[in-house]
C-alpha cells in the first residue's frame, strides 16, 4: 500500500480525473488542477466552453470550483465514499457558490501498477446549508457522503451544466434565507433535476419559487415523496 507517495497519490488521481473528464464531456472541459496547488480548501477549476477543443475566450461559458482527494484502498467502494471534510471548508464552499468534490480511491495491485475508481458530489449552497446544520457545536469535521462514480459511460458535461444553473438559482443570500415548504401553499414549486424523475429521490435536485418580482427562491422540501405529477411542456 505505501508504494507510491502522497505527491504521487495526488498526481495519480488528477491525472485519472483529467483523464476521465476529456471522455465524459465531449471535450468542452478544459482543467486547471494542480498537484502542487498551495491553496488550503481548492485544488483549482474546470472551465466549460461552448465548442468542444476550445480554450477560446469567446467561447468560454463558466467555471466550476473542485476540491481532489486521493484516498489508498484494498477494494473499491461500490456505492459512495464517506469522506471528512472540515467544517470551516464547508462554510467557504458554501459562501463561493459551491463545489464539486472529488474523491479518487487507487487500488495497489501486486505487482506495483493500480487501478482507480472516481467518486464525486456536487455540493450546491442547498447540500452545505443542509450539512452544515447537522454539524454540532465544537464540532470540527463533517463526514459527507459522496455519492456519485464517474466512468467513461457517462455525460458529466450535464453535470456541469446543472451545477452553473443551480449555483445561479441558489445565492448566498437567498440559501440562508430559504423558504420552508409550509410559506409557499398553492404556489408552483419548480424542480431541476440532472436526471428526471429519480433525482427527486436521491436528493439530487434544486427546487425553487418565482416570487412576484420574478426572482428566483430556493425552496426547503422536507420528508420523503409519496406522490407526485408531472407538467409536460
Amino acid at each position: 500500500m505505501g508504494i507510491y507517495s502522497e505527491k504521487q497519490r495526488e498526481q495519480i488521481s488528477i491525472e485519472e480525473l483529467n483523464r476521465m473528464l476529456r471522455i465524459t464531456t465531449q471535450g468542452r472541459v478544459q482543467s486547471y488542477i494542480s498537484d502542487n496547488d498551495k491553496e488550503p480548501m481548492w485544488d483549482g477549476n474546470i472551465y466549460v466552453y461552448s465548442e468542444s477543443g476550445s480554450e477560446r475566450k469567446n467561447d468560454f461559458l463558466f467555471r466550476i470550483p473542485v476540491q481532489v482527494k486521493s484516498k489508498l484502498v484494498t477494494k473499491f467502494d461500490n456505492q459512495f465514499v464517506s469522506f471528512p471534510i472540515e467544517k470551516v471548508c464547508l462554510q467557504s464552499y458554501l459562501n463561493d457558490g459551491g463545489i464539486i468534490y472529488f474523491v479518487v480511491e487507487i487500488k495497489i495491485n501486486d505487482d506495483g501498477t493500480y487501478d482507480t475508481k472516481i467518486f464525486y458530489r456536487m455540493l450546491m449552497p442547498s447540500n452545505l446549508k443542509d450539512i452544515l446544520d447537522t454539524v454540532d457545536e465544537g464540532q470540527e469535521t463533517k463526514n459527507v457522503h459522496i455519492n456519485k462514480s464517474l466512468n467513461s459511460r457517462d455525460k458529466f458535461l450535464n453535470v456541469c451544466m446543472h451545477f452553473d444553473k443551480v449555483r445561479k438559482i441558489e445565492g448566498i443570500d437567498l440559501i440562508n434565507n430559504r423558504l420552508p415548504i409550509e410559506k409557499i401553499w398553492g404556489k408552483k414549486i419548480n424542480i431541476t433535476t440532472i436526471n428526471g424523475i429519480n433525482d427527486l429521490f436521491n436528493g439530487d435536485y434544486c427546487s425553487y419559487y418565482v416570487d412576484e418580482n420574478n426572482v428566483k427562491v430556493p425552496v426547503k422540501l422536507l420528508g420523503e415523496f409519496t406522490e407526485y405529477s408531472i407538467d409536460i411542456r
